[in-house]
């Protein structure tokens, strides 16, 4: 029985979440395996590989394992011969001991804190297992300890102490990584701070540049959105296009496959959209789609994968989403690399120590409902000095970052095969 998530997977990969891979192991080679789960997690691996790749033996292999499909292709973008992208198995013991007899994996590195209860115990019998970027706030561990089902600390401590050695995203966090029973606990910087690198595709920019210049200041972009903000944004539009008549948002959901439902709920509402993936890819199919946007403003909705590092050298006044959901947020570091005004929600659990970090640089605004963040668009697409100077604040913010990829993976290698 296959997941939600993995209903629409080729059948040529499906036998990866059996455990049957789909790749040869390479021969006589050093073999990392690297778990990220989504899209966020996938990233932040490639930035750890081309780290590591400095340091480690030149024959070294990377396996990159996720749960998504969509952090299948982020990881497939990356163009490296010693990187192999599988996804992870399910959460059955004789599948995942299946997946690491083929793989026999030298050591391994969980990224963030999904912890599975049968495919990580197995994973730590087998090679050095590290955790890497773990955060564990006071809140969660109070549910591990006095959860509903009275306290599952032990679980916890089992899992974490089959751990070679866990690295922190906060150093705040050492103490309680250490009460629920880690060994070696150590913090050498946020990856969270760092940005990836974006893909960038000449046919969408070419396309927005085109339409960029029919339109004028009037282009937003809302990025990495989820449900239920689609809706939100759509009003936010509404009023924007009160004092911008015809503006557009272009909006770049978390998942591209939803692009045609958000379409039918942003039309439901009574604004325009327009669907990128529906349009030719040709000149004529996009001198239409301008044309046509000029002319109504609305929503274009960016359906594809990698699309940020695209839309994000253009458009430099963005809401990043996942903060008016219950999702934690996501990195606002993509969109401060590209000197761009950055504005999110009050939901960014996930993020707090590099959101507190660009407020304190007013790198950054928090806007909790539809009308204020209508208000601040409106007030940088018609201000771009005000735009410029608060862009600019935020991307020499990120430049200052530029060492923690190196100074983290320093801090794994005495861990790895060398």
């Amino acid at each position: 029985m296959l997941s939600r998530g993995h209903k629409n997977l080729p059948r040529s990969r499906r036998m990866e979440l059996r455990g049957r891979a789909t790749r040869k192991r390479p021969a006589d080679a050093p073999l990392i395996w690297i778990h990220a789960v989504s899209v966020g997690e996938s990233r932040s691996a490639i930035i750890m590989v081309r780290a590591l790749k400095k340091f480690l033996p030149s024959n070294t292999h990377f396996l990159i394992t996720t749960r998504t499909q969509s952090a299948a292709a982020i990881v497939a973008a990356e163009v490296d011969p010693h990187l192999i992208h599988q996804f992870a198995p399910y959460e059955q013991a004789l599948w995942v001991r299946r997946f690491l007899r083929h793989w026999k994996p030298d050591a391994a590195m969980w990224l963030e804190s999904e912890l599975w209860p049968v495919v990580l115990p197995l994973a730590q019998r087998s090679c050095p297992t590290l955790l890497v970027q773990a955060r564990l706030s006071a809140d969660s561990w109070e549910r591990w300890d006095t959860g509903v089902w009275g306290s599952t600390a032990h679980l916890l401590r089992a899992l974490l102490s089959g751990f070679a050695a866990i690295f922190v995203q906060r150093e705040d966090d050492i103490p309680l990584f250490e009460r629920a029973g880690a060994r070696h606990v150590a913090f050498h910087g946020n990856m969270k701070h760092v940005p990836p690198e974006l893909g960038f595709d000449a046919q969408l920019h070419s396309f927005l540049s085109v339409l960029q210049t029919a339109v004028g200041k009037r282009m937003w972009a809302a990025l990495s959105t989820h449900a239920p903000e689609e809706r939100r944004l759509a009003i936010s539009q509404f009023l924007i296009d009160e004092s911008l008549p015809r503006s557009i948002c272009v909006l770049v959901p978390r998942h591209p496959e939803r692009g045609a439902a958000i379409r039918r709920e942003i039309e439901a509402t009574g604004l325009h959209c327009w669907l990128y993936s529906e349009t030719e890819h040709n000149e004529e199919g996009f001198q239409a789609a301008v044309d046509h946007l000029a002319k109504v403003g609305g929503v274009l909705i960016i359906d594809q994968i990698n699309a940020i590092g695209t839309v994000t050298a253009l458009v430099k006044v963005v809401f990043v989403g996942g903060s008016w959901a219950k999702v934690g947020g996501h990195n606002l570091t993509e969109a401060a690399a590209a000197g761009c005004v950055v504005m999110h929600g009050p939901k960014v659990w996930n993020f707090g120590d590099l959101v507190t970090a660009l407020h304190a640089e007013f790198a950054a605004e928090m806007l909790t409902d539809e009308s204020a963040l209508a208000q601040r668009i409106v007030f940088y697409l018609t201000n771009p000095e005000a735009a410029n100077n608060k862009g600019a604040r935020a991307q020499n913010w990120v430049k200052n970052q530029a060492a923690l990829p190196e100074q983290l993976a320093r801090g794994v290698l005495p861990f790895l095969p060398t």
